[in-house]
C-alpha cells in the first residue's frame, strides 16, 4: 500500500514529468525537503489526497498520522477531464471493449468502435470535423497528432506545387511553417522545432532547431475590470488596450470583418511579416499552425479571434494549408467543439486530444479534407501516409470517445433553444463559450485585485495573470503564483501555476455553482500576498 511507504511514497523509483528532482527525499534537510501528493483515489472533480494530520514527520521522515482530504482538480489533470474521474458509466464502456476486443491491429482493418467514432468526429452536429473534414486518422497522444498534422500539410503544399508547374529543390529552399509566438504543441522532436526558444525546448536535446516564423499576437483579457483587446507590439499604439463593451462584441467576427478596422491592419502585418520570412532566408512556409483562442502552455493567453481569422486568410490567399492544434482548446474546453464555430472559417488539418475520450485514456485523431487525404494517393506504398503506433485506434479509446461525445453533446448542444445563446449582432455565440461556467462579473471583479495584471475566462478556463517578479513573466516567474497556488490547496483546490499565471480549469460538466465557489477562492488566495 502507497501509505506504507513511510517518508520515500516513490521518489526513489519514480521519474516525474516536468519536474525537478533535486531536493526529494534530502535526508539531512528532511524537515524541507520537497513532498510528492499522494492521491489515493478521484472521484468527479476531485482528488482524495493523503495528507499528514498535523503537517509534521518522525525525524526519519516517516508519516506518523495520516488523513484524507478532497481536493478539486483544478488543473483538470492537464486539461483531460471531461466527464469527472471514476465516472462510472465511461469505465463500463471501456471495460465492455476490453473485454470483446482487447487489442487488435488496425492498418487495412474495420472495426464498429473506430468506424462508430469517425462517423461521430465528421458527420454529427457535435463532431468538430462536421462539415469540411472526411478522414480521420488516429494517433496516441497530442504530440504525435501534430507530427501526423504537419506531415499532411508539408505534403499537400507540395503536391499542389507540383500542380502548378513547380518543383521545390529542398537543397536550396527548405520547408517550414508558420506559426504564433509562445506555441506548444507537444515534446516529441519535430513539433519542438515548432516553437521558439524557450524552457521547454532550449537545452532539452542537441538536435532542437527552431523552424518557423512566429508571429506576434493580440490577446484579449479583462483589464481593470473592463474588457479589451492588447494589440501585438507591431500594432499603432500597442502601448493601449483596445476596449469592447463585452466578450460577445470581441466574438462576433462576422460583424468585425465588415467594421472592424483591425482586421484589414492584422492581414497587412502578417503579410509583410510573411513575405519578408521568406525572401530573407531560405525558407518557404508549407504550413500554418494555429492554437485555436487559447494558447495554454504558452501561458493561457486567449488570442483575439479576427487575428486568427486574418491569418488563415492570408494563408488561403497563398494556397497554405492551416492546422489548428485544438488538443488543448478543442472539445468542449472552450465551450464549443471546435473553435471554427468562433472564427468562422474551416481548417485544412485539425488535431483533437485531451477531452476526446472523456479523460479516461490516452487518444489522439487527426482529421483532414479529402483534398489533403488525395495527395497521399499512388501507385505505391511509399505515397502513402507512414505513420501509426501499435496501439492505433485501440477500442478502448474509442469507445470511451464514442461515450464522452455523446454525453457532450447530449449536455452541452441545443442549438434550437435560444436560452443557450448568447445574441451579438450579426453572430450566434453558444452560451457555453461566455457566461455558462463562469461568471464574466466575477472574472472582471479579479482584474481590480492587488498584484493582478488581467483576468480572463472562456468556457471552463479562468486565467489571472500576476504581476512579473524579479524573474520578469513567463514560465520561471513563479514568486507570487507559488503563494497563490499553496494557499488554493489550504482551502481545498489543486493547481499548478504557469509562470506567473493562476489558472481553473473545470470539466465540461462542472456546475455553475462550484465555477463561482472556485473564482472567490482564488480571490482569497490572491488577497493573502
Amino acid at each position: 500500500m502507497l501509505w506504507e511507504l513511510g517518508g520515500e511514497e516513490g521518489s526513489q523509483q519514480l521519474w516525474w514529468p516536468f519536474t525537478q528532482h533535486q531536493g526529494y527525499h534530502d535526508h539531512e534537510k528532511n524537515m524541507k525537503q520537497k513532498r510528492p501528493t499522494v492521491i489515493d483515489g478521484a472521484k468527479g472533480d476531485y482528488f482524495s489526497i493523503l495528507e499528514d494530520k498535523d503537517g509534521t514527520r518522525g525525524s526519519d521522515g516517516t508519516r506518523k498520522e495520516l488523513v484524507r482530504k478532497f481536493h478539486f482538480d483544478a488543473c483538470a489533470s492537464w486539461w483531460t477531464q471531461g466527464m469527472g474521474h471514476g465516472e462510472t458509466t465511461l469505465s463500463l464502456a471501456a471495460a465492455a471493449a476490453a473485454g470483446k476486443f482487447g487489442h487488435v491491429i488496425f492498418p487495412d482493418v474495420v472495426h464498429e468502435p473506430a468506424k462508430a467514432l469517425a462517423d461521430r468526429l465528421i458527420h454529427s452536429k457535435s463532431g468538430p470535423g462536421r462539415g469540411w473534414a472526411s478522414r480521420v486518422f488516429f494517433t496516441d497522444d497530442g504530440s504525435t497528432a501534430m507530427e501526423v498534422a504537419i506531415k499532411m500539410g508539408m505534403k499537400k503544399f507540395l503536391h499542389d506545387l507540383e500542380l502548378k508547374g513547380t518543383k521545390l529543390d529542398e537543397t536550396v529552399t527548405k520547408l517550414t511553417v508558420c506559426a504564433q509566438r509562445d506555441c506548444y504543441h507537444g515534446d516529441t522532436l519535430g513539433v519542438m522545432d515548432v516553437a521558439e526558444p524557450s524552457v521547454f525546448n532550449k537545452g532539452q536535446h542537441p538536435w532542437y532547431e527552431p523552424k518557423g516564423l512566429f508571429l506576434d499576437y493580440p490577446t484579449m483579457s479583462y483589464m481593470d475590470g473592463s474588457i479589451g483587446i492588447s494589440p501585438p507590439s507591431c500594432c499603432p499604439a500597442s502601448d493601449n488596450p483596445i476596449m469592447f463593451e463585452s466578450i460577445g462584441e470581441i466574438l462576433d467576427i462576422r460583424k468585425r470583418l465588415s467594421s472592424d478596422h483591425l482586421y484589414d491592419h492584422y492581414s497587412k502585418v502578417i503579410e509583410q511579416e510573411w513575405d519578408t520570412y521568406e525572401s530573407e532566408s531560405d525558407r518557404l512556409i508549407g504550413s500554418v499552425i494555429i492554437e485555436p483562442i487559447l494558447l495554454g502552455a504558452g501561458g493561457m493567453k486567449f488570442i483575439d479571434p479576427l487575428w486568427q481569422r486574418a491569418l488563415m486568410d492570408v494563408s488561403c490567399t497563398r494556397s497554405v494549408p492551416v492546422i489548428f492544434d485544438e488538443v488543448a482548446s478543442g472539445m468542449y474546453r472552450l465551450g464549443v467543439s471546435s473553435c471554427r464555430e468562433i472564427l468562422g472559417a474551416n481548417p485544412d488539418i485539425a488535431a483533437y486530444a485531451k477531452l476526446l475520450t472523456g479523460g479516461l485514456v490516452p487518444m489522439s485523431v487527426t482529421l483532414a479534407t479529402d483534398d489533403v487525404f488525395r495527395t497521399f494517393l499512388g501507385d505505391s506504398k511509399a505515397e502513402a501516409l507512414l505513420h501509426g503506433h501499435s496501439y492505433t485506434a485501440h477500442t478502448v479509446g474509442c469507445v470511451s470517445s464514442i461515450h464522452a461525445l455523446d454525453t457532450y453533446a447530449e449536455l452541452l448542444e441545443n442549438h434550437h433553444d435560444s436560452s443557450n445563446k448568447v445574441e451579438t449582432t450579426s453572430q450566434v455565440i453558444p452560451k457555453f463559450v461566455v457566461d455558462a461556467y463562469f461568471d464574466q462579473q466575477e472574472v472582471a471583479a479579479l482584474s481590480n485585485l492587488p498584484f493582478v495584471q488581467q483576468s480572463m475566462s472562456l468556457g471552463t478556463v479562468l486565467a489571472i495573470t500576476l504581476e512579473p517578479d524579479e524573474k520578469g513573466s513567463g514560465y520561471a516567474a513563479n514568486g507570487k503564483s507559488v503563494p497563490v497556488v499553496r494557499n488554493l490547496l489550504k482551502n481545498g483546490v489543486y493547481a499548478r501555476p504557469l509562470g506567473n499565471v493562476v489558472y481553473i480549469m473545470v470539466s465540461p460538466l462542472t456546475k455553475k455553482e462550484e465555477c463561482s465557489r472556485l473564482c472567490s477562492l482564488l480571490k482569497d488566495s490572491v488577497l493573502t500576498l
